[in-house]
């Protein structure tokens, strides 16, 4: 009788990998020793050292790296300049931007550039909490945009889900926003890579590497590419269009509601991310605008002027020096906040003049302004 192969087949239980409680704990811990030697080992804060350093839009969600750029800059800079896409640039080139303006504006003073995109003061308030514990004791410009009240949208205090920026730097837990419905996981992530510093260090290679993409799905889009090593992350080219104004781009001029800053959840962590940064030290120079008001229409004109003295009121109060920024010619923006280079120029040859941020550098009113931006 002829034998089947199959009957020399001899069954087998498939084999499993099965591992004790101690030591699964062994493996998560070697693990996170090997992302906290890479983490160190990886740190290049020679790029840092860079004329007009800034992160790029697309590492604005790599909080690692923002740690390890703030705790660069205390060491190296005199003042640090805090904010959003307006304070990065977001349609000018590295050696456009405002601290650009103000390296070649004052002389002997240097400016770190720490604006990241999107980041409104709900979001800066918990940048800086968890991630930029290293500004302490320093000068710091801090960026105050209206646009981030301009609407119940943007200003955060709809009851209906919405998505936005830098949701995983708001509150996960208690005090947590009403438009934010992250799930139970994607909270519980947020929270622990606060404060543990490899699961940070695993989401910024993933950013600076792989895209922002999971390792399996990035070895689908790049079959041929080796996993290793990544593809290095680039921030996108500046475009000519990019450089016209915004009523070039079809913009036109509209009645922005803006809310009551009483109620405001932005400007609750406005004072939150203020009250921080005093708490530990450091000396504020607040920056107001300019928003383009150019683009405002019918009684949002008068909501506009009614919020910013709300501001000087406030800062008045709480005796922080501050300067409302002048509303550029209307051809300098290329939208409602971004301000084009010549924009970035005009404003900083303004904050120049202004004798209280002479004194918040220490510097004499007219003295240490370098002739290529000094005031006529």
């Amino acid at each position: 009788m002829t034998q089947s192969p199959r009957d020399n087949v001899i069954d087998r239980e498939p084999t499993t990998l099965r591992l004790t409680a101690r030591q699964w704990m062994a493996v998560a811990a070697a693990f996170v020793l090997i992302l906290g030697v890479g983490s160190r080992v990886l740190t290049r804060p020679s790029a840092f050292e860079r004329a007009d350093y800034r992160m790029g839009s697309a590492q604005a969600e790599d909080y690692w790296l923002f740690a390890q750029y703030s705790r660069w800059a205390v060491e190296h800079a005199d003042c640090l300049v805090v904010g959003d896409s307006a304070i990065r640039g977001y349609y000018v080139a590295d050696d456009q931007t405002l601290s650009h303006y103000l390296n070649s504006g004052v002389e002997g003073v240097r400016f770190a550039n720490l604006g990241v995109d999107g980041l409104h003061p709900a979001a800066m308030a918990g940048l800086l909490r968890h991630y930029g514990k290293a500004i302490r004791r320093r000068p710091v410009l801090l960026h105050l945009n209206p646009l981030w009240m301009s609407s119940p949208q943007q200003d955060l205090q709809t009851q209906k889900e919405t998505s936005f920026h830098h949701a995983r730097l708001t509150p996960q837990a208690f005090g947590s926003l009403a438009c934010y419905r992250a799930s139970f996981n994607e909270r519980t992530s947020a929270v622990m890579a606060r404060y543990i510093g490899p699961m940070s260090f695993a989401s910024h290679v993933k950013i600076s590497r792989y895209g922002g993409l999971d390792l399996a799905r990035w070895t689908l889009e790049h079959p041929y590419a080796c996993p290793l090593r990544g593809q290095q992350s680039s921030d996108r080219p500046i475009e000519p269009e990019q450089g016209k104004a915004w009523h070039e781009m079809g913009m036109t001029r509209r009645d922005v509601p803006f809310v009551d800053i009483a109620s405001s959840v932005q400007w609750r962590f406005f004072k939150e991310a203020v009250s921080l940064l005093r708490a530990r030290g450091n000396t504020l120079f607040v920056v107001v605008g300019p928003f383009n008001e150019h683009m405002l229409e019918g009684e949002s004109v008068a909501r506009c002027a009614g919020m910013k003295e709300a501001f000087v009121r406030w800062l008045e109060a709480e005796g922080i020096a501050f300067h409302v920024a002048q509303v550029l010619p209307s051809d300098l923006y290329r939208d409602a906040s971004h301000p084009l280079a010549g924009g970035y120029e005009l404003m900083t040859s303004r904050l120049l003049t202004d004798d209280g941020f002479a004194a918040f550098l220490s510097l004499p009113t007219t003295g240490r302004l370098t002739d290529s931006l000094r005031p006529d």
